[in-house]
């Protein structure tokens, strides 16, 4: 959204600043996706001089940003990868254990259920929708 409402106010200079600046940090990709996407929802009009740079761009040089454009693994995949990241053993309990336990007021804030029980198994139910 911040590329939309920034976008409607740029001029043809500042349209090829935003494809070099992208270019200079290797997520002209991204930024391609990010504007095709904006102009299939909201109707952005994106200059047509900028879309075929961004293309021939992103095709003439292998950059690393597309492979943040689709995930390849399942939500419980990137759990364990979130988890082997935490450096210390401490640390991982902690984390575990706010993860088991989490404070009341989160609790009671994000599910409907008034009885502590109840509010754990929607939880479970909600986690296990999410990463399966």
């Amino acid at each position: 959204m911040d590329l939309y409402f920034l976008s409607l106010t740029f001029s043809d200079l500042e349209w090829e600043r935003l494809v070099e600046l992208a270019n200079v940090k290797q997520v002209v990709n991204i930024l391609r996706v990010c504007l095709k996407d904006l102009n299939h929802v909201l109707q952005l009009e994106i200059p047509s001089s900028v879309r075929r740079t961004l293309d021939k761009r992103s095709a003439d040089e292998g950059e690393e940003s597309s492979r943040y454009l689709y995930q390849r693994y399942s939500k419980a995949h990137d759990l364990v990868n979130r988890w082997l990241e935490i450096p210390t053993t401490k640390t991982k309990l902690a984390y575990l254990w706010r993860w088991i336990f989490p404070p009341k007021s989160y609790m009671n804030a994000s599910f409907k259920s008034k009885h502590g029980l109840l509010q754990h198994m929607e939880r479970i139910l909600k986690g296990i929708r999410k990463y399966f």
